[in-house]
């Protein structure tokens, strides 16, 4: 190193350099100049701009960039325009525009028969493969887009068919098919149709076939119902697949009140507290009621359970949001248990060990309870029986 003749200056080992504390970068801050501090020509260097990667917006006759060459967003419109452009495409894709104009098509109906024919020949005494077939290909043909089947009539595709179509249908999966072969083809359908909608496919001829087979044998939707309960469950988080097993299994109702009514105490009651489902719920009960309200124990004898004419007086007199609903139709179903012997016994030996912290509930089974005494010595028999 140079030099002075006085002092020798050394070399100096630097150390690892040391993090500033807080109170220094505070105190260096203060003492460095502001940008708008410093002369014009510093800030407008090009230097400055690179090191600080913007102009400050304070300083006198200096733009922005942003300034210079704005960015122009695109329009919003655009985005409505590629929208349209989308569902146009997938519009396209479809054969038909809507499944009422898909049903009204009488040969694709016809074609059916043609189709069931050159099954028979190919796979002979094998009938699970020719339904299967049958769906497959109709399912193909009524190519038209989704919509939500419960918003519509009860009995809503098929009913858009024409008389001809009907027949056809109710042919091919009436009587002539054995009750093994439709249990089997009815679940098959079933699972089939939720799937494809689980993967936004169409599956409308899914959905006639199984109106088809429940309106031929009404009383395969009445089975399992508890397997149909639990598959519901697996479905909470998708209230489209909830709903469309609800319709598919409840298209019973439709020809046989009993089985319609014991699928809404099974399936229906237990989901009334979802916000989603209860609306067709409803619908589906007050359509029963209302057809056998004349003489209700003559078609729905031995379906009402006391556990479910429990849960009823509960939901008509707590918070359920469709309670003026419920209480119109609650007559026909105290009327059920009134009115039959044999209900009126479950229930006494229920009500004998029931509980409940709701006071008008209790008061409106005690009430019921009471009428039950009166009229059947065998219910007084029940009472007295724990007092002896």
């Amino acid at each position: 190193m140079a030099t002075d003749g006085k002092t020798v200056e050394k070399w100096e080992t630097v150390g690892k350099f040391k993090a500033k504390t807080r109170a220094q970068k505070q105190a260096l801050s203060k003492t460095m100049l502001k940008a708008d501090q410093l002369p014009l020509s510093t800030i407008q260097s090009p230097i400055f701009e690179g090191v600080n990667g913007k102009l400050p917006t304070n300083v006198p006759g200096k733009k922005l960039k942003s300034e210079n060459n704005p960015v122009h967003k695109p329009p919003s419109n655009k985005q409505n325009i590629r929208k349209k452009l989308k569902k146009s495409a997938n519009d396209n894709k479809f054969t038909f525009q809507s499944i009422e104009e898909a049903v009204k098509n009488e040969e694709i109906f016809t074609k059916i028969e043609e189709d069931l024919t050159g099954l028979k020949e190919t796979f002979p005494n094998n009938e699970i493969t020719w339904l299967k077939e049958i769906a497959a290909k109709l399912n193909t043909r009524l190519s038209c887009p989704e919509t939500e089947i419960t918003e519509q009539d009860f009995d809503f595709p098929i009913n858009k068919a024409n008389k001809n179509s009907h027949v056809i249908l109710l042919k091919t999966f009436g009587k002539n098919v054995s009750k093994e072969v439709v249990r089997l083809i009815f679940q098959q359908y079933l699972t089939t149709m939720l799937d494809y909608m689980g993967r936004d496919m169409p599956s409308w001829g899914y959905r006639i076939c199984l109106q088809a087979i429940t309106h031929s044998h009404p009383t395969i939707c009445s089975e399992n119902l508890e397997k149909h309960l639990e598959k519901m469950k697996t479905y909470a988080n998708d209230m489209k697949r909830c709903r469309a097993l609800l319709w598919a299994i409840g298209q019973v109702g439709l020809k046989d009140m009993r089985c319609g009514l014991k699928v809404w105490l099974h399936l229906h009651l237990p989901n009334l507290d979802m916000k989603k489902l209860a609306p067709y719920s409803m619908s589906y009960i007050e359509r029963i009621m209302n057809k056998c309200q004349r003489n209700p124990e003559q078609f729905l004898s031995d379906c009402l359970l006391p556990k479910h004419f429990v849960k009823i007086t509960e939901l008509v007199n707590g918070n359920f949001p469709m309670k003026d609903r419920m209480q119109k139709i609650y007559p026909t179903f105290r009327h059920l248990i009134t009115h039959n012997s044999m209900a009126k016994r479950e229930f006494f030996t229920h009500l004998m060990k029931f509980s409940s912290a709701d006071e008008e509930v209790t008061n409106q089974l005690v009430k019921i309870g009471v009428t039950c005494l009166q009229e059947d010595p065998h219910c007084f028999a029940i009472w007295r029986e724990p007092l002896l």
